[in-house]
């Protein structure tokens, strides 16, 4: 029984030993990744509500809007696409002021308003991702929460932050 130990002593050892150093992960870039058509686009344009709002990638990648689909942004970058937005909003505007931001398709389901898929931005955490679909805060029974849930400070009104009881 002893021998035994000792082995598989030596073979976790033997294993440590040894020196394994993988390529460190790069972060993900917001422009490595390329537009394909059915994804989304957030657009924004400063004092231009016409031209602003969340728009699909068509399948003939132009964005679905019916002035902005004369913009092919579909098998490019966002930077490159943000570009191009540039160079046809210049036709409305002198200088003009916008942000483009991709949209990242995320489901919801459970007890939640609207159960299905809906596009986030980038960035977008988790706590917000269940906030925007969890039910009204009103809606939320507390007597089915265990007896030991956390309760943060900002949750209810007038308690602070410490176990719930029901």
């Amino acid at each position: 029984m002893r021998s035994a130990w000792l082995f598989l002593a030596g073979l976790a050892a033997g294993g440590c030993a040894g020196r394994l150093d993988p390529a460190p992960l790069q972060p993900a870039v917001q422009g490595d990744s390329l537009l394909r058509p059915g994804d989304a686009l957030r657009i924004t344009v400063w004092r231009q509500p016409e031209f602003s709002g969340d728009f699909v990638v068509n399948p003939d990648s132009t964005v679905a809007h019916p002035l902005l689909q004369a913009v092919k942004v579909g098998g490019v970058a966002p930077s490159v696409a943000r570009a191009r937005l540039r160079d046809f909003l210049t036709g409305y505007e002198q200088n003009p002021r916008f942000v483009v931001e991709p949209l990242y398709p995320v489901v919801t389901a459970g007890e939640v308003r609207q159960p299905g898929l809906v596009s986030l931005p980038r960035g977008t955490t988790l706590s917000e991702a269940i906030g925007r679909a969890a039910r009204a805060p009103w809606v939320l029974r507390l007597d089915r929460l265990p007896r030991t849930a956390w309760c943060p400070a900002a949750t209810i009104p007038g308690r602070a932050g410490g176990p719930l009881q029901p």
